[in-house]
């Protein structure tokens, strides 16, 4: 069932046992339904806050026998009137009839019998309060026998020694704030049980106008039943103390009874919103007596909470109540004026919201300018519904005060909007000071809304720098910065690069960090209980309430929506919910909240079994619209897992490409993981699927990905198994180049070469066994050389600098013998015949012992054959080079019979498996500079030939980065730029399209043409 709970009959009818109507609230009735848990229960909170209802569901879900004592009549207030209250709850519960022996006694003896726990109910034990009943009750709680569970409900704390039990753990206490309706328990109320189901945005207003009274939700809904949207907003909008329903409440429940002077004291207290003791009695002219008369509205849980020694809280609708009857006390003039005293007092002692918020009941629009900061600009954040009731004409002449409202924007994800205010508040601005600020603010907000690389160092610079492009290295930078907005980016690059292990680690110390703000700490939490089922920390119900508070203390609109769709995305029958939040993205005009969105909705889907498909590709085109490529990336890889799961195979391959490429680009190693799980599966390619567990083990994610989707490889395409036998090498040359190839392999199955290139290496398949076995030999010669034997890294430091020229020079050529006159030739041009031939062998016999330092390697894996040498690597190596040129010469062959789709994934993997230069190490050897440009050259004429394909076909935003990828390898190929604007502009991203043309056009002018 759901977590909410309702009154469905007028809030001061009783509930009988049993009625199981509403929505239970397991977070609450979990905590009382465990008999080996506690001795006592008590609910305290005031009237219309949910504890009969709360009762009557854990009296119904509690397995063992219940004795059900509602609300008493008449009130017993003598020890035999308690008894007998009890009894005629004990004795069907126990199976006997008649009466028990008399006093406490008879009902202690009755449950002395060995027997199951009984739950004893007892509803509004506050009528008891000053009777003899009082102290037989107390009584009782000391003698109470074993089998018995006692839970009462009650709007006053009464004078019971519970301390005991509290010290030993056998008391369960529940009050006002636990019972306080949470923003997701008043959606699931509204759409599940009343059937009109709300907005996000009104979900949030209501719960943050009412703070999650229970009586206002059911009045707010018998107010506005069948009514329209339009008018249930209307409703809304206006304050507690215009609803007819709600004073009735207030007055008949809450105050009733009350003395004149605790009314009095409370209407008048009412205008510092939060009260303290020394407060009070200044706005009161007494001397002393506040600290008592606030203590007993606190005892009689009047709605008002003590938030440390000398302070408390007003109940938000309280509030509005007290400050209605305020004016009808004593007229509008002097409510101002109380407003304005109590105004100075909090000005004074510098609690600026709560000082602003007076000012502007005062309409005192100067004290409002000078507690926002007038006028050197250190203006405070502020935010609330006061802000909306400033006359419009305040608002837009004050820098101070548009900021206000642009940060609200902010909160809301309005960052377009924010920036319009933000410009507004500029051109007001008063002071120079005050426009830098303005100015400093907008620039900030305007790093999130544009595609170029933000500028600074600071946190938020960093942060984003991590979501365009390489997160690992942003991680590193931020890890150098100070404070709790340092380790917040360190931890967020780490999510984002797919590291949930230390995303999760790194944010759970922010969220516990002493100097973190509020929203900082809750964003924090959220996003390490996010990372956390990833890498198998999973948090239990009390992680989940906990970060569901904090967030809807921070009372950011943004941060509640992205904290609803992570909590309920991985639920069933959350679809609706999610859709809810889409819509009010677009409604705020938050495009990253929908991109977000869009990315946990299909993640809930995929892990559910659901289709996904739909969610990612909204995301990815989303990510792409704010420049956000390394979630783009992340989005194309998930989109590959759930069209495999969705059993389409060619969207699965075309996706993992996609994804490998920009993970190879931007350096995303939880995307590139992924993209080689959904190639591994698709393929049925164990290599693959070694290669994803070598990338995402070391980020703690590999089991959870395990575990998504199906498992077991689909039976793959013709095109997906023609890309998987462009692995297996034939000798030929790459167009142009002269890039060895590898020998025929004897694999039994189809396995794609690895085409991340990022010098982890690949994994091979046994074939006796079907084990995942590590390649013999890696060797990395794009962006970087490394050589990997029978895992052991090959230190090439150790060898002398022309030794390492020879070992790279046969890298390049691994499995092509080349003569030793061409290798003198090229290493020791200089030297006479004997004596470069003897360097020649020296270098060779220093190579062979760097490459056998270990007893287990293979001596002869630089092996002579006549007069040439040659790298001899077994033939289930992993060598870049062989897989770049493999993919490149099966896309030749695709395209030779008009195969469009093996063609296009066969480059799409060869640009991906392309990560770099040819030895770029080695500068500018003649051996090595001819190699590199032809690679370098054929790999952009693939990216060209892509680019087109992706035209014809439609796919424009691929178009887009094919070109790009093109362009970064020769930024002179004008068939490349032709490709960029074309797609740019078909795909409606016209400021790109007119971004390329000027870039095109400098080149053209560089060039003299």
């Amino acid at each position: 069932m759901g977590a909410g709970a309702h009154i469905q009959e007028p809030p001061d009818e009783p509930v009988e046992r049993g009625d199981t109507s509403g929505l239970v609230r397991t977070r609450l009735t979990s905590r009382l339904l465990d008999p080996a848990a506690y001795l006592v229960g008590r609910v305290v909170a005031p009237a219309g806050s949910g504890k009969s209802r709360l009762l009557a569901h854990v009296a119904f879900a509690n397995q063992g026998p219940v004795a059900w004592c509602g609300a008493p009549e008449p009130v017993p207030r003598t020890e035999p009137a308690l008894v007998e209250w009890l009894w005629h709850g004990l004795s069907p519960a126990l199976g006997v009839a008649g009466d028990p022996t008399p006093g406490l006694e008879g009902v202690i003896d009755a449950l002395a019998a060995p027997g199951p726990a009984v739950l004893v109910m007892l509803d509004d034990v506050h009528l008891l309060e000053g009777s003899d009943a009082e102290l037989a009750l107390a009584d009782l709680i000391r003698r109470l026998p074993p089998r018995m569970r006692l839970v009462m409900a009650s709007r006053v704390n009464l004078a019971l020694d519970l301390s005991r039990l509290r010290v030993s753990g056998l008391l369960v206490e529940i009050g006002p704030d636990e019972l306080r309706f949470r923003a997701w328990e008043v959606e699931e109320l509204f759409r599940d049980i009343y059937r009109e189901p709300l907005i996000p945005e009104d979900v949030a207003a209501l719960a943050r106008r009412t703070a999650g009274w229970a009586a206002y939700l059911q009045l707010f809904h018998l107010a506005t039943v069948r009514k329209s949207q339009a008018e249930r907003r209307r409703v809304l909008a206006s304050m507690a103390q215009r609803s007819r329903l709600v004073q009735e409440y207030l007055t008949r429940h809450v105050l009733a009874g009350l003395s004149a002077d605790l009314q009095d004291f409370l209407i008048r207290t009412s205008v510092l919103r939060r009260p303290t003791v020394a407060l009070c009695d200044e706005l009161l002219g007494w001397a002393a007596g506040s600290r008592e008369v606030l203590a007993e509205l606190e005892r009689r849980q009047l709605f008002t909470d003590r938030v440390d020694e000398d302070s408390y809280r007003y109940h938000t609708v309280l509030l509005s109540y007290l400050e209605a009857r305020l004016v009808e006390t004593v007229g509008p003039t002097a409510a101002r004026e109380e407003h304005h005293r109590a105004a100075l007092l909090l000005e004074r002692e510098g609690l600026a919201e709560d000082a602003a918020a007076a000012f502007a009941k005062a309409e005192d629009w100067q004290g409002v300018a000078r507690t926002l900061g007038h006028p050197d600009g250190s203006a405070a954040v502020l935010g609330g519904a006061w802000l909306e009731a400033l006359p419009p004409t305040v608002v837009e002449t004050d820098s101070l005060l548009l900021m206000a409202r642009a940060r609200r924007a902010v909160a809301s994800g309005a960052l377009a909007e924010a920036l319009t205010t933000m410009r507004a508040a500029e051109a007001v601005a008063a002071s120079s000071t005050v426009a830098e600020r303005c100015r400093r603010e907008r620039d900030q907000v305007a790093t999130w809304t544009r595609r170029d690389r933000p500028v600074g160092t600071d946190w938020l610079a960093v942060l984003r720098h991590a979501t365009q492009r390489h997160p690992r290295e942003a991680q590193r930078v931020a890890a150098s910065l100070p404070g709790a907005t340092g380790r917040f980016a360190e931890g967020a690059a780490a999510f984002l690069a797919g590291d949930m292990l230390s995303a999760s680690r790194i944010l759970r110390g922010v969220a516990a960090h002493p100097d973190a703000a509020s929203t900082l700490a809750a964003g924090a939490r959220l996003m390490a209980t996010v990372a956390g089922p990833l890498c198998g920390r999973v948090p239990d119900d009390q992680d989940l309430e906990r970060i569901r508070d904090e967030v809807e203390e921070t009372a950011v609109p943004w941060l509640d929506r992205m904290a609803r769709v992570a909590l309920v995305s991985a639920t069933v029958d959350s679809a609706d919910v999610l859709d809810n939040l889409s819509d009010a993205c677009r409604r705020e005009g938050d495009r990253w909240g929908e991109a977000l969105v869009a990315l946990l909705s299909g993640s809930g889907c995929l892990c559910r079994g659901e289709v996904a498909i739909p969610y990612f590709e909204r995301a990815a085109r989303i990510f792409d619209e704010v420049g956000a490529g390394v979630l783009e990336t992340t989005a194309h890889a998930y989109l590959s897992l759930s069209a495999h799961a969705a059993g389409d195979a060619g969207l699965a391959t075309r996706a993992a490409h996609q994804a490998r490429t920009l993970a190879s680009l931007l350096e995303v190693p939880g995307a590139a993981g992924v993209a080689a799980l959904t190639l591994g599966r698709v393929l049925g390619d164990e290599r693959e699927l070694a290669r994803a567990r070598e990338l995402l083990g070391p980020l703690g994610t590999w089991e959870w990905h395990q575990a998504v989707g199906p498992v077991s490889p689909s039976v793959p395409t013709a095109a997906t198994v023609a890309v998987a036998g462009a692995g297996n090498g034939n000798g030929k040359r790459s167009p142009g180049g002269r890039v060895a190839h590898p020998p025929e392999t004897s694999s039994t199955g189809p396995a794609m070469a690895n085409g991340d290139g990022n010098g982890n290496g690949n994994i091979a398949s046994n074939g006796h066994t079907g084990r995942i076995a590590p390649a013999p030999v890696r060797l990395r010669c794009l962006g970087g050389f490394s050589l990997v034997i029978e895992g052991r890294t090959v230190d090439e430091s150790a060898a002398k600098p022309m030794e390492r020229a020879l070992l790279h020079m046969l890298a390049i050529r691994a499995g092509e013998q080349v003569h030793r006159e061409a290798l003198i030739e090229a290493l020791w041009p200089e030297a006479e015949p004997d004596a470069g031939l003897h360097r020649l062998q020296v270098a060779v016999s220093a190579l062979r012992r760097l490459l056998a330092a270990d007893q287990g390697a293979p001596r002869q894996l630089l092996a002579r054959e006549g007069d040439s040498y040659r790298l001899a690597l077994p033939e289930d190596s992993d060598v870049d080079v062989w897989q770049v040129d493999a993919f490149l010469r099966h896309a030749g062959t695709a395209r030779t019979t008009g195969q469009s789709t093996p063609e296009v994934a066969a480059l799409s993997a060869a640009l991906a498996a392309y990560v770099g230069p040819l030895l770029p190490g080695d500068g500018p050897a003649d051996w090595v500079v001819g190699p590199r440009a032809a690679l370098q050259a054929a790999v952009a004429d693939a990216a060209a030939r892509l680019a087109n394909l992706y035209l014809d076909s439609g796919e424009h935003q691929a178009a887009v980065e094919a070109a790009r990828t093109g362009l970064s390898l020769d930024r002179y190929r004008d068939e490349l730029w032709q490709h960029l604007i074309e797609a740019a502009e078909r795909s409606g991203h016209h400021a790109e399209a007119g971004q390329a043309r000027r870039a095109y056009a400098a080149v053209l002018d560089e060039l003299g043409v």
